[in-house]
């Protein structure tokens, strides 16, 4: 695989400017292994002979900056911290939103041993709901809780790891997952539609919510200097390599929607 590694970053978070090839560079500022890192190796691998170089900066804030100052056709993939907050450094417009890629939903998660009557105790007990404390998880865990009973808490935790640990040790009575694991029953979806071993939907214990029926974590489309149609997006998902993916649990998102009600929907 190519790759141009940035040497430098200044001030204002602009980059050194290197010689690209042609075609369409691949933008990575997070981790090579994580969930970014691997769906821009997926985003590559759709591009084929298409791709041209790899382009590797320090940080969103410092992603944002490049693209908005390459002359070359780039792309890169977003998550949602990014739309976290006012004066964020890392938000995306939509001029630079490509659309959706995939989209992993929420559960409202408990010990196994504590399944039964779990539903009736979230929506009436006093209830902690533990969740890993990111800005765009934070928001969102937030006005779930709100959403869901006067009588719930959120609490957060540090990562996954922590809130898990506060769960066996009974800390806390719920936690906000993208995956049960061995010993984790996990009741409630967060999206429309049940999967895997949940009961209920959100929207079904929250008529009136928002978070309660769409809370999922997600990848997306970013870039430069590439028309901002929908073509880049159908590519990703209608590829070979997007059918292979790694991350599988992470479904195509949003797909009947124009990417102005995508984007909305990003910063709702």
């Amino acid at each position: 695989m190519k790759s141009i590694i940035i040497a430098a970053v200044v001030a204002s978070f602009g980059v050194v400017s290197q010689a690209v090839a042609q075609d369409i560079d691949t933008l990575l500022f997070s981790r090579p292994g994580g969930l970014v890192g691997r769906t821009v190796d997926v985003v590559e691998g759709a591009l084929g002979g298409q791709h041209g170089e790899r382009v590797v900066v320090k940080g969103c804030a410092a992603a944002i900056e490049y693209l908005k100052n390459t002359d070359r056709p780039t792309i890169a993939v977003g998550y949602p911290d990014m739309q976290a907050g006012e004066n964020n450094p890392c938000a995306v417009d939509l001029d630079t939103f490509h659309g959706y890629l995939g989209a992993s939903p929420f559960y409202l998660c408990v010990r196994e041993e504590n399944k039964e009557g779990a539903i009736d105790r979230l929506m009436n007990d006093d209830v902690l709901i533990g969740y890993a404390d990111w800005a765009w998880i934070r928001q969102q865990s937030n006005r779930l809780v709100a959403e869901i009973s006067p009588n719930a808490k959120a609490v957060p935790y540090k990562n996954s790891k922590a809130y898990r640990a506060a769960l066996a040790a009974g800390e806390i009575d719920f936690m906000v997952s993208s995956l049960g694991k061995d010993g984790e029953f996990c009741p409630v979806i967060l999206a429309p539609e049940l999967q895997n071993e949940a009961t209920v939907t959100g929207g079904e214990l929250v008529p009136n919510g928002v978070v309660a029926k769409n809370f999922s974590y997600s990848t997306y489309l970013i870039g430069a200097n590439i028309p901002n149609d929908g073509e880049i997006q159908s590519i990703v998902l209608d590829s070979d390599a997007w059918a292979n993916r790694v991350d599988s649990r992470y479904e195509a998102f949003m797909t009947d929607s124009n990417l102005v009600e995508q984007f909305n929907h990003l910063n709702n």
